[in-house]
């Protein structure tokens, strides 16, 4: 009789054992299965950081663009600013019958001639400049043993939106625009 108590306490350990054994398996399965999910979330991690890192680099890119576009159109509309300035003043004078001097003031035009980009002769018409060209400069000279003036004729540069070197060699418009460029002999000195 105590051989058969020890017998069943054996058999009850066994099944003990077993069941740990096969408890220890599934905690070790389980263990597996979470040790697998936690490298591939680290690799999911690891791509998302790699992803972020290439979109951060990219809005630095994006943004270092954005500051040199800012700039030139800021350039562009000083410049722009500028030229309708000076356009305003060339309207201005000649709307008197005046044409602007070096200074940007409105002169007479009582002794000037011009034409094309050459200065012009000593007459009494006032200067008329061939298209495209406006009158800028007044310069003091002898006239038949009379002191008299005479205005150059200076190329118009090209409008906004457009490119080349100026309105008589020939502007054409920028990429996606239409239109052309054609020189006139009165204010602004060409129609686009």
């Amino acid at each position: 009789s105590t051989q058969s108590t020890w017998g069943a306490a054996l058999a009850e350990t066994r099944a003990t054992l077993a069941a740990a054994q096969s408890t220890a398996a599934q905690t070790q399965g389980s263990l597996s299965d979470a040790q697998t999910e936690l490298v591939q979330t680290q690799a999911s991690l690891a791509a998302t950081q790699w992803s972020l890192a290439s979109t951060q680099s990219t809005l630095v890119q994006t943004q270092s663009t954005l500051v040199h576009t800012q700039a030139s159109m800021a350039a562009s509309a000083t410049t722009q600013a500028a030229l309708l300035q000076q356009v305003g003043r060339i309207v201005n004078c000649s709307r008197q019958g005046l044409f602007v001097d070096e200074n940007g003031n409105c002169v007479p035009a009582s002794s000037g001639s011009g034409s094309g980009s050459g200065s012009g002769s000593c007459s009494a018409e006032k200067t008329v400049c061939a298209p495209g060209y406006m009158p800028m400069t007044s310069i003091s000279q002898a006239c038949s043993g009379s002191s008299g003036t005479t205005f150059q004729c200076t190329a118009v540069a090209c409008p906004s939106f457009s490119s080349g070197l100026n309105v008589p060699s020939g502007c054409a418009c920028l990429a996606g625009l239409n239109g052309t460029v054609t020189a006139t002999a009165t204010p602004p000195y060409y129609n686009n």
